[in-house]
């Protein structure tokens, strides 16, 4: 009796922007990274939110009914529900990949929190927040694959340093610690790690594949 492979179905891939990101056009389906990610999966669907800066001057109650909202997150909370319902939606049943930019990050750890049957996450120049290291955590034990965080430069990114003026710790962290790879992109600023050229040297295209 001969074995054979079962071969990989790469799971559809979401694209989520970030943090004020509306305007950009990465994240889009006609986008050059859509077209690249379309090489290795024949669904890659972008997702639309309204892109708030969650915890910035938000002094919203906690909701003692959810245990992911603190309060801070309460617009990121809700768009993460958004999320899984648009993935859940469109593919009963079928874990899916993402792949966030920003603050984008934040609402698809807090998705994959809430339920999101997700295979492979890549969070992109996210910046760590000490508010999120629950929901970190969380998301990272419901993946069944790997979550890579992809950062630039400190000196070229000043608004990871922004992004993390919501949980109160002043810092210049880059770096999301314990997740399954940290992938350094020397010369890349916050926007610059989106080039389609970044993805497929740092190996996120082939993990996407697989």
């Amino acid at each position: 009796m001969v074995l054979v492979p079962v071969p990989v179905i790469p799971a559809p891939i979401v694209l989520v922007h970030g943090t004020w990101s509306l305007g950009l056009s990465w994240w889009r389906a006609e986008s050059d990274i859509s077209k690249l990610l379309c090489t290795v999966t024949p669904e890659v669907r972008p997702f639309k939110w309204t892109g708030t800066l969650g915890g910035f001057l938000d002094f919203t109650p906690d909701d003692p009914a959810d245990p992911w909202d603190n309060g801070n997150l309460r617009e990121w909370a809700i768009e993460a529900q958004h999320l899984v319902t648009f993935c859940h939606d469109a593919w009963p049943d079928v874990p899916v990949s993402l792949v966030a930019h920003s603050h984008g990050g934040a609402l698809a750890t807090l998705a994959i929190a809430y339920g999101l049957k997700a295979r492979h996450l890549i969070t992109v120049a996210t910046p760590p927040r000490h508010d999120m290291a629950a929901i970190y955590g969380r998301a990272k034990s419901l993946l069944a694959g790997e979550w890579w965080h992809l950062y630039g430069d400190w000196h070229r990114d000043w608004m990871i340093k922004l992004g993390q003026l919501g949980d109160g710790a002043i810092g210049w962290r880059r770096k999301i610690y314990g997740v399954d790879r940290l992938v350094h992109v020397p010369g890349a600023g916050h926007s610059d790690l989106l080039r389609p050229l970044h993805l497929v040297e740092t190996g996120v295209v082939d993990l996407l594949g697989s």
